[in-house]
């Protein structure tokens, strides 16, 4: 018998299409900042206001396009992310069915629970949260590198190595955080089994005097899974450092 589909890694049709539809709301909302940076500037100069005419209108496009847009990835993304979930929690239950209770080896109830509400929405969360905004970061980043190259060439050229780089920093972080996963699900799987026989079995423990011990256990376990988050979080913060250094840099550079 098969199991369940756990794999994060499927870019399906809807994930896919949400994320160019994210991609042209991030593209809008960049066109929106040129073109509107470009009236203020151009709006000093008291030019004929025909000269300002194309821009004003561009402005109210794009800033109409960007919300409108968003809503329409949201949408898309929710639906998709809430279809696979459903899915996914039906291929659980019917994979672990047929395997209670004799067939679960060693996993106790506190592994299932985990597994079936937090691991697997952490998988579908991340169709959310890391694959339609990458798709869409790609799309903008294209539209975005296209437009600026047919303008200037060099700076097309600096926001494409800009891109470059902020890719290059992402996959490294992707890498070192996929390598905490584990110990991080393996250090949250123990403090919601050392609860759970807390609390269901709170009346054999006070009788056998080992609650304390037990307690003692679960504030080390809670410990380890803190200390975990605290270094996920502190790689998460130096990924997001180094790409706004990346992003200073190119400005520097196009302003040179």
């Amino acid at each position: 018998m098969t199991g369940p589909d756990l794999s994060t890694g499927r870019l399906t049709r809807p994930l896919l299409l949400a994320g160019i539809i994210g991609g042209l709301a991030l593209a809008s909302g960049v066109a929106l900042t040129v073109t509107s940076g470009w009236l203020i500037v151009k709006a000093s100069e008291m030019p004929v206001i025909l000269t300002l005419m194309t821009a004003i209108v561009g402005v109210r496009a794009f800033g109409m396009a960007r919300p409108a847009f968003r809503y329409w990835e949201r949408l898309r993304t929710h639906d998709a992310a809430l279809a696979d979930l459903a899915r996914r929690r039906v291929q659980t239950y019917a994979a672990l069915i047929p395997l209670t209770p004799a067939r679960l080896g060693q996993r106790g109830r506190a592994d299932l629970l985990t597994g079936v509400v937090d691991d697997l929405d952490d998988i579908v969360g991340a169709q959310i949260r890391v694959t339609v905004p990458a798709v869409s970061t790609l799309v903008a980043w294209g539209i975005t590198s296209a437009v600026t190259t047919a303008f200037d060439a060099r700076v097309g050229l600096v926001v494409i190595a800009l891109g470059l780089a902020v890719l290059a920093i992402s996959l490294v972080a992707v890498r070192v955080e996929t390598r905490g996963q584990v110990e991080l699900g393996d250090a949250r799987a123990d403090v919601t089994r050392i609860a759970d026989t807390l609390t269901a079995q709170a009346g054999e423990i006070a009788a056998i005097g080992a609650g304390p011990d037990l307690i003692a256990e679960l504030d080390v376990r809670q410990a380890n899974w803190r200390a975990l988050v605290l270094r996920q979080a502190r790689g998460r913060a130096l990924a997001a450092g180094a790409i706004l250094v990346a992003v200073g840099g190119a400005v520097a550079i196009v302003a040179l």
